[in-house]
C-alpha cells in the first residue's frame, strides 16, 4: 500500500503534466513524465502450465468458447483426448 505522502505527490505530478500539456508544452510534459512519472512494467508471473493442465483449464472454461466456430476448438480437443488417453510416464531414478 502507497502512503499519502506517495500518492499526493504522484497526483501533484499529474497536475503538472497536465498544466503543460493545456499550456501547449507537450515536450515540458514529456520532460515532467520522464523525470518523475517513469514507466515500470509490471512483473510477469512465471508459473508455467503443463499441456495437460492447459487442456484442463480449457475443457473447464469451454462455455466461453461456445460462440466460435468448431474449428477453432477441434486441434484442442484432439489434443485433449491424446493428452488423457496416453500412459503415464514414469521417471527413472
Amino acid at each position: 500500500m502507497q502512503s499519502v505522502a506517495a500518492l499526493h505527490d504522484k497526483s501533484e505530478t499529474l497536475s503538472r503534466i497536465c498544466d503543460a500539456l493545456e499550456r501547449g508544452q507537450p515536450e515540458m510534459a514529456k520532460g515532467i513524465v520522464a523525470a518523475e512519472y517513469p514507466f515500470s512494467p509490471p512483473e510477469r508471473s512465471s508459473r508455467k502450465y503443463s499441456e495437460l493442465d492447459r487442456i484442463r483449464v480449457f475443457v473447464r472454461d469451454r462455455f466461453a468458447l461456445s460462440g466460435y466456430p468448431s474449428t477453432a476448438i477441434e486441434p484442442a480437443r484432439e489434443r485433449g483426448e491424446r493428452l488423457l488417453s496416453a500412459p503415464p510416464k514414469l521417471e527413472d531414478g
